[in-house]
């Protein structure tokens, strides 16, 4: 699935949540999620600890295995084995619509994020119109080709917090911290007209 059209649009979305990083110096950086490593193609600036980390050890790619600077450890987000202000910053993609407890999950993530770190959040505009539409010409037409034939039932049980939800669950959490958002690719519309939203938030020093 990760080709052509799709793997363009993920590549756009990874850079577009490292660019305010580009000229950054972090110490330890957690991604949460890692699976192939798709993020990390996108980090260009200077990190010294980079945790790669995924639910199941055989979702970690073995491209990131030996990686200068790549530490690839198995975690869950709704329990992660970090001290309090332990990263500089945490990445998370398309997790928070997946998980049965979100409200946890970032509870952990603010827990091991220091004081003046960041957390860079991707999150789909599930199951806004735009989307749906989008995914019909995109995601459902190559699940076809390739023997697929029911992927909007693999959306809805996968998928199982919508938008709404879990942006009122994030901006709950860092009610103290700087949000910065914007939807893509429609800035100006509501979620149900956009694919996506991020956010960059920063923790109270």
């Amino acid at each position: 699935m990760a080709t052509g059209l799709i793997a363009r649009m993920w590549n756009l979305i990874h850079k577009k949540m490292e660019k305010p990083f580009r000229k950054a110096h972090e110490e330890r950086v957690l991604e949460i999620g890692s699976g192939n490593g798709e993020h990390l193609k996108a980090v260009s600036h200077d990190i010294e600890s980079y945790y790669a980390t995924d639910i199941r050890v055989d979702l970690l790619s073995s491209a990131l295995q030996g990686r200068e600077k790549v530490i690839v450890e198995m975690q869950d987000v709704t329990d992660l084995s970090y001290e309090d202000g332990f990263f500089d910053r945490v990445i998370i993609t398309c997790v928070l619509v997946h998980l049965d407890n979100p409200i946890l999950a970032l509870n952990e993530i603010s827990r091991v994020i220091k004081p003046g770190g960041y957390v860079s959040i991707y999150l789909p505009c599930e199951p806004g119109i735009f989307l749906r539409a989008v995914r019909r010409f995109s995601t459902h037409a190559k699940a076809k080709r390739i023997g697929v034939d029911d992927i909007s039932y693999l959306h809805f049980l996968e998928h199982k917090n919508y938008f709404i939800a879990v942006d009122f669950f994030i901006r709950r959490t860092f009610k103290e911290s700087k949000v910065q958002s914007r939807y893509y690719p429609f800035p100006f519309l509501t979620w149900n007209f956009n694919l996506f939203k991020l956010y960059t938030i920063r923790k109270p020093s």
